[in-house]
């Protein structure tokens, strides 16, 4: 898969530089994400290097950008992270994360047999 220069797309999320393609932030057609990046954004939301600036948790927004990318979403071992990609993925409305993330809680709370 070849991409253009055009298609790249740097994001700075909370400081965390990350380099991806609009294809993958559109995968999911109802996230803001996919709205976001549907259309041009003005300059004001970009950093001093060009990066489009989100004001949010970097360190999460790798697993956001994982699961769009190839569709598999690995969840972090801790409560806490799982805590803070569930917002995130609630924010940013990647609706199959909070799906997977509410499974994985129902599952735990299940008796074992």
């Amino acid at each position: 898969m070849s991409q253009t220069s055009s298609s790249l797309v740097g994001l700075n999320v909370g400081g965390s530089i990350f380099l991806t393609s609009r294809d993958t932030l559109s995968k999911d057609p109802e996230s803001m994400l996919a709205h976001m990046f549907s259309e041009a954004l003005p300059a004001a939301y970009r950093d001093k290097d060009g990066n489009f600036v989100i004001d949010r948790d970097g360190g999460t927004f790798k697993y956001i950008l994982n699961y769009l990318r190839d569709g598999s979403c690995v969840l972090p071992l801790t409560y806490h992270t799982r805590a803070e990609l569930l917002r995130e993925a609630d924010y940013y409305q990647v609706k199959h994360i909070i799906c997977i993330q509410s499974m994985c809680s129902l599952a735990a709370c299940l008796p074992r047999r």
